[in-house]
């Protein structure tokens, strides 16, 4: 069976030309093994039954079903609500998001029966495939916004240099404020106001992956 890839871009800003852009990355996916599919090509749909036939909420809400079955996203750049939607739940699924298909290549290859599974050989229950594949995306998406570009560990490396520190510490450090931030929510025994209890954990476990890798990477091991 062929890999499911979820094309998600702007539309609504330029209907005509962002349609035929998808339809292009689709067809380029479709080339390359995949099973693209290209909600964009709804704009026929809405021509025929009229534009006020399915709110904008409809269209999402059935885009976002089809992005929870998806093995991947591939996300056009550009402003659009819609697509932030698309790919914030793909995070949380924990499903892959790419821009470029080579890295779409590079990481999943269109007949892998579980292309969201690190290491499918080994049959790793589905839960902790999941949570791996969960943290993985999302140092993915926050590493764009906290290192610089081309080097991953730059943050940890600043704050290390400004605190006569190692950088394995740091991460160390926030490992045990989102320890804290669990400890708290238990003896409170009150719900999140803000983020919430799955992302806490979720950021624990990233931040002590990156522990581990600064370890090796620090010790030459990597």
């Amino acid at each position: 069976m062929r890999t499911r890839v979820y094309v998600s871009g702007p539309i609504t800003s330029d209907p005509g030309r962002n349609t035929c852009r998808a339809i292009e990355v689709g067809q380029e996916l479709l080339d390359a093994g995949y099973a693209p599919l290209v909600p964009h090509l709804s704009l026929m749909w809405e021509a025929h039954v009229g534009a006020h036939a399915n709110s904008w909420d409809d269209w999402l809400a059935m885009d976002l079903a089809w992005v929870d079955v998806a093995d991947a996203v591939f996300l056009i750049p550009g402003h659009s609500p819609g697509a932030d939607a698309e790919v914030e739940a793909a995070y949380k699924a924990g499903i892959p998001v790419y821009q470029t298909l080579e890295g779409l290549q590079r990481d999943i290859n269109p007949e892998r029966p579980d292309p969201t599974a690190v290491c499918p050989e080994a049959q790793l229950p589905a839960a902790v495939n999941k949570a791996v594949a969960r943290a993985v995306v999302t140092f993915a998406k926050k590493n764009k916004d906290y290192a610089a570009d081309n080097n991953w560990r730059s943050n940890f490396d600043e704050i290390a240099r400004d605190e006569g520190r190692t950088a394995c510490s740091v991460a160390d450090t926030m490992i045990n404020v989102k320890q804290a931030r669990l400890r708290a929510l238990r003896e409170n025994g009150r719900t999140p106001t803000n983020e919430s209890t799955e992302d806490t954990y979720l950021d624990r476990m990233v931040y002590s992956i990156l522990a581990y890798a600064l370890y090796l990477d620090d010790n030459g091991a990597a």
